[in-house]
C-alpha cells in the first residue's frame, strides 16, 4: 500500500461519512492520526496499526470510534492496591471526632470515595451489614438514598443515633479541611423496621408450615392425630399457640384435658401473646414465672397559650434478655431510654424525627421535657 497523506479528507473527520466513502476502519484510524499530528503517515505506523488490529488491540465503538486496549501489567508505575491509605483516607484514630466506638467502624472518607465513584445523587446505596452506619451516614450527606440492615441490635442503635445526630458531623463536600465545616442538615425521614418474630405475617396463611417451623425451632418431635398436642419434647407434650390472637385460658384447659387423655403428665405451651386470665393464673400458681408487662408510654402535656410542653411521666420497655441482665444494676429507670423523638404531625404513616433527645459519646444526659410554640398536638416515639 502506498504512503498515506489523505489531503482530500482532512476536513472530513466524521467516521460514518468516511465509512460510506469506502474507507476501511484502520485507514480511518490512520486519518485520525494524520489530523492530530498534521504530518504524512508512512508504512511504519500503518504496519503497527495492522498488527494491533490482528491482535485485537484496537476495538471500535458503536459510533465507529477506535479505542486501543491497554493492559495493567504493561503499564509503568505502581498498581492501585486493595488497601487504601493515603492523604485523604486514613484509619480512624482514638481521638477521631467521627468515632462511635464500634469495633469495625470505617472512616467516612473511604466510603465517600467508593460512593462517589459508583453512584449518582438520588441513587440507592445498600449496606446489608451496616455496623456503625458509616455507609448510611455518608450516603445521606452525599445526597443518595440508602438502605441498611444488621442482625445486631447494638449496631442498629448506634446507626440510628448517628443518623439523628448527623447535623453535628463533618461536611464531606467541604473542600477546605482547615475550616472543618459541619454538615448542618437534619437527616431526611427514615423508618426502622424490625423483622423479628420470624415475620409472623408470612405464616398467617401457612398454618402447617408454621407449626413445623416452630416445633423444629423448639427442637420438638412433631405428632399427628391430636387436636391440641402438636409435638413432644422428651416426656412433655408441646402445644403451639396461635399467631394472630392471645393464647386463652380455654385453650390451655383443652391442652390439659388432651394431655390427661393421652398419658402426658407435663406440657409446654408456647405462645406469642397471653390473655389476662392466663397471666393472672400463672402469677398465682407459679411464683417463679414472670410475665412481662405490655410496653407503654405515658406523656404529660402542659399547655400554656400556644406553647405545649411534653414530659415523660411513666413508661414500660419491652423485656429482652439484655434488659433482664442490667435491670438490677440501673438505679433510675430513665437510664434505660436510649432516645425519644417527636413528630408533631404524625398521622400513622412515616415518622418524621422533628425533635429528638438522646445520649451520645459527648452528651451523657438527655432532655426529659420538650416544649414548642408551633403546634398544639404531638406524637412521640
Amino acid at each position: 500500500m502506498e504512503c498515506f497523506t489523505y489531503f482530500e479528507v482532512v476536513e472530513d473527520t466524521d467516521h460514518l461519512t468516511l465509512r460510506k466513502k469506502g474507507v476501511a476502519r484502520q485507514d480511518i484510524l490512520v486519518i485520525n492520526c494524520y489530523i492530530r499530528h498534521q504530518e504524512s503517515i508512512g508504512y511504519g505506523i500503518k504496519k503497527k496499526i495492522d498488527q494491533a488490529m490482528k491482535e485485537g488491540r484496537i476495538i471500535f465503538t458503536l459510533a465507529g470510534l477506535p479505542r486501543v486496549k491497554r493492559y495493567l501489567d504493561e503499564k509503568k508505575g505502581n498498581y492501585v492496591g486493595d488497601l487504601w491509605v493515603d492523604d485523604e483516607v486514613t484509619p480512624l484514630s482514638v481521638n477521631s471526632e467521627e468515632r462511635v466506638d464500634f469495633p469495625t467502624q470505617k472512616p467516612e472518607a473511604l466510603l465517600k470515595r467508593i460512593i462517589l465513584a459508583s453512584s449518582n445523587p438520588g441513587d440507592i446505596v445498600a449496606d446489608f451489614f451496616c455496623g456503625s452506619g458509616t455507609t448510611l451516614a455518608v450516603a445521606e450527606k452525599l445526597g443518595r438514598r440508602w438502605v441498611g440492615c444488621d442482625l445486631s441490635k447494638f449496631a442498629i442503635q448506634v446507626t440510628r443515633k448517628r443518623l439523628l445526630d448527623i447535623h453535628n458531623s463533618k461536611d464531606l463536600l467541604n473542600e477546605d479541611e482547615k475550616k472543618k465545616k459541619l454538615y448542618g442538615k437534619p437527616v431526611r425521614p427514615f423508618e426502622l423496621w424490625n423483622i423479628g418474630n420470624y415475620e409472623t405475617i408470612y405464616w398467617q396463611e401457612k398454618q402447617d408450615e408454621y407449626l413445623t417451623f416452630m416445633l423444629k425451632l423448639y427442637q420438638a418431635q412433631p405428632l399427628t392425630g391430636f387436636r391440641y398436642i402438636h409435638g413432644r419434647k422428651g416426656e412433655r407434650a408441646v402445644h403451639i399457640g396461635p399467631l394472630n390472637a392471645p393464647l386463652t385460658m380455654e385453650e390451655v384447659e383443652k391442652v390439659v384435658i388432651e394431655c390427661r387423655m393421652n398419658n402426658f403428665n407435663k406440657a409446654d405451651v408456647l405462645g406469642w401473646e397471653w390473655s389476662y386470665e392466663v397471666n393472672e393464673l400463672a402469677k398465682e400458681v407459679l411464683e417463679h414465672i414472670r410475665f412481662a408487662e405490655i410496653a407503654y408510654l405515658e406523656i404529660e402535656p402542659e399547655i400554656e397559650g400556644k406553647k405545649v410542653t411534653l414530659k415523660i411521666a411513666d413508661f414500660q420497655i419491652p423485656p429482652t434478655m439484655e434488659l433482664t441482665e442490667i435491670a438490677s444494676k440501673v438505679e433510675d429507670s430513665r437510664e434505660l431510654i436510649d432516645y425519644w423523638a417527636i413528630d408533631w404531625n404524625y398521622k400513622g404513616d412515616t415518622f418524621h424525627n422533628q425533635w429528638q433527645s438522646f445520649k451520645t459519646k459527648r452528651i451523657q444526659r438527655w432532655i426529659m421535657r420538650q416544649g414548642t410554640s408551633m403546634k398544639k398536638q404531638a406524637n412521640t416515639r
